[in-house]
């Protein structure tokens, strides 16, 4: 059984954006796209963003690799500007963007890829399509420097929504695991821990929302931290089922509960998605 709980990067990057700091962007493409790269930096610069642009930014001396891999660690965002050079095998940017996998397994929130030279996209790393990939009508510069503006969001509240829905994402997917596993009661504990956190997690949430007079949405999270503190009581080892079963009627009670937290998260997330 995996558990999966939410990147600690991108909880970081969420935090800072909500309290209006810059973010840490690295850029990466080919060179036989210089040009665009150039005015892609100075847009995000403009913005009032750190950019990193591999030569622009590399100090003298040491490992190029190394300091690559170095610039792209302590990145919140990853842009790729998709052309037939960069995704070509032997591309550097390849290399930049295989680097990005190793931090950011999942993308989501953390990698824009840009469309900026016809490729076709059925043929490209398919870690750059896991996400939307966003195809400039016209200036891409300009395009990029406004998408990354909606990330960090044109209130406060929107930076808080989008780290709520990835909360609930990493949850959702903790409880999930309950259902259909052949749990121990090592393996019952070791993830309750997990679902239990991220609802100590969701309580920060609680009192944002209640600031917001969102009464919408406070009830929901509010009814998921008391289910999963629910969950977590039943997968203690002295929790004695109603009419018995022993860790047997514990797993089938505790999986039930996993089930319906489930869908009530899939509910909220999607009442969420106008609001980030």
């Amino acid at each position: 059984m995996t558990c999966v709980i939410l990147a600690t990067g991108e909880r970081k990057l969420l935090l800072r954006l909500e309290q209006g700091e810059e973010m840490k962007i690295f850029l990466s493409y080919a060179h036989e796209h210089k040009t665009v790269a150039e005015e892609v930096h100075f847009a995000l610069l403009s913005e009032g963003h750190d950019v990193f642009v591999d030569e622009a930014s590399l100090p003298v001396g040491g490992s190029y690799n190394e300091r690559i891999r170095q610039a792209i660690q302590s990145s919140d965002v990853f842009v790729f500007l998709i052309s037939p050079e960069s995704t070509a095998v032997g591309s550097y940017a390849l290399t930049e963007l295989n680097f990005a996998k190793k931090k950011w397994p999942r993308p989501q929130g953390s990698l824009l890829p840009v469309l900026i030279s016809p490729t076709d996209l059925a043929r490209v790393d398919k870690y750059l399509t896991a996400v939307t990939v966003l195809k400039p009508a016209g200036n891409v510069a300009a395009e990029v420097a406004a998408e990354l503006a909606t990330w960090a969001g044109t209130t406060t509240d929107q930076p808080m929504y989008r780290a709520l829905a990835l909360e609930l994402e990493s949850m959702q997917r903790t409880s999930e695991g309950f259902v259909g596993q052949n749990l121990s009661p090592g393996t019952i504990q070791h993830a309750c821990r997990h679902v239990l956190a991220a609802a100590e997690r969701l309580n920060e949430f609680r009192t944002k929302l209640a600031d917001l007079g969102d009464n919408a949405t406070f009830p929901e999270v509010d009814l998921l931290c008391r289910t999963a503190t629910e969950l977590e009581n039943i997968c203690n080892l002295d929790y004695q089922p109603e009419g018995g079963g022993g860790f047997e009627a514990r797993v089938l009670a505790a999986q039930g509960l996993a089930k319906g937290l489930s869908i009530k998260i899939d509910e909220l997330l999607r009442s969420l998605a106008t609001k980030r």
